[in-house]
């Protein structure tokens, strides 16, 4: 596995560096511009500068020439002057060696630029090196997922029927009440925003690498692509990033999604519903598979679930939204959507009040099953925008 190197880590360390360099340029310089005005009283020093002017002229117009801005800015600031290497530093660092608050001030960028990123590495990292939504399958975490299927789908159990192959889904009233925060929808302008944590999270029958591929049609970067053109058809201006962030490390895979959102949120700053899809873990025996999937018109279709991050500023917000997604869900396809899941994380959740993280099929899922699931969770989603949009 290779190592990516964190260069958040040493961002302090850069900063000082960097500063100490430009002090130790800054008194060569200014020591120069002494001994120059000391050797400028001797009249044999004229004589040596002005043999040395030939070279200087030669050197400034081969390096102006070679950077086009830097000789504008000659030309038009400083064409009295000689060429220096201090013009130089000056110029293409824009500090005043002669000024010492300018490198405190190129230290403080430096760390400004780096206390985001910083404090989402110290959020995710006080109890655990990554907060994990699911365990790779292993013989101890199937017993718990099998049982958490069955506590799932006895409380299902008691209030919807699920579908056999040949029944058509019944509508039902859904007890979830609307959120609080209304949606805002743009017109003409993205308003969704769909990514991947764990974006080589596969499906059967690509179970290679603990069920992790770069196969991209057999993992949730397909499951995506379904999504989005779900809502699309629906009318919604949808982005899909499938930027792969747990590969080749699977270490700090939440970091440098956030990394990612900020990006995108940044330049779509109306895509404010965040999407995060996953596939779930599941055990190996015939009865999770079985509760694995529901049926609907005679096709076997993934089961989805959404987890909420309890340590979000936002949770209740989050979780009004999850539960009137599930209570739509309920509404619609009766035993599709798995209870939410809260998790003591943040899942970087906290940056839309509309943000779900929703996992998408699990490994008894083979890919067929799981863009099912996609399809008609686009269906849902788009029932619950109209339902809350402003």
């Amino acid at each position: 596995m290779i190592k990516i190197i964190e260069l958040k880590k040493i961002y302090k360390w850069i900063g000082l560096i960097l500063t100490i360099t430009l002090f130790v340029l800054s008194i060569k310089f200014y020591v120069y511009d002494i001994t120059v005005e000391a050797l400028s009283k001797d009249k044999n020093y004229e004589v040596q500068v002005e043999e040395k002017n030939i070279k200087k002229d030669i050197l400034r117009a081969v390096f102006l020439k070679g950077i086009p801005a830097m000789e504008v800015t000659y030309k038009k600031e400083v064409v009295q002057k000689e060429y220096s290497p201090k013009l130089v530093f000056y110029k293409l660092l824009d500090i005043n060696y002669k000024d010492p608050k300018a490198f405190l001030k190129v230290e403080g960028d430096i760390l400004e630029n780096s206390h985001e990123d910083m404090e989402n590495y110290n959020d995710h990292n006080k109890k655990v090196v990554e907060p994990k939504i699911e365990s790779e399958p292993t013989m101890k975490n199937e017993d718990e997922n099998l049982a958490e299927e069955k506590t799932t789908t006895e409380e299902e159990g008691k209030k919807v029927k699920e579908p056999d192959e040949t029944d058509e889904v019944k509508i039902v009233a859904s007890p979830a009440k609307k959120p609080n925060k209304k949606l805002k929808i743009v017109s003409g302008k993205p308003n969704i925003f769909i990514y991947h944590t764990h974006a080589t999270e596969s499906y059967l029958p690509v179970d290679e690498g603990n069920f992790h591929s770069l196969k991209r049609d057999y993992t949730v970067r397909k499951v995506g692509e379904v999504l989005t053109n779900s809502l699309k058809d629906k009318g919604y201006n949808v982005v899909h990033d499938e930027t792969l962030h747990d590969y080749p490390s699977y270490r700090e895979s939440y970091t440098r999604a956030l990394s990612t959102l900020k990006i995108n949120m940044k330049k779509y700053p109306t895509a404010n519903f965040i999407i995060d899809i996953h596939r779930d873990a599941g055990g190996s025996s015939e009865e999770s598979r079985k509760n694995s999937y529901i049926t609907i018109k005679g096709k076997k279709v993934a089961k989805f679930s959404m987890v909420v991050g309890t340590k979000n500023e936002n949770y209740e917000d989050l979780m009004a939204f999850a539960n009137y997604i599930k209570g739509k869900s309920d509404e619609l396809y009766p035993g599709l959507c798995k209870k939410t899941i809260k998790k003591p994380y943040k899942f970087n959740e906290y940056n839309s009040d509309h943000y779900i993280l929703i996992e998408i099929g699990n490994t008894q899922n083979n890919i067929e099953e799981a863009t099912k699931g996609a399809y008609y969770v686009g269906k849902i989603l788009d029932e619950v925008i109209k339902d809350i949009k402003e």
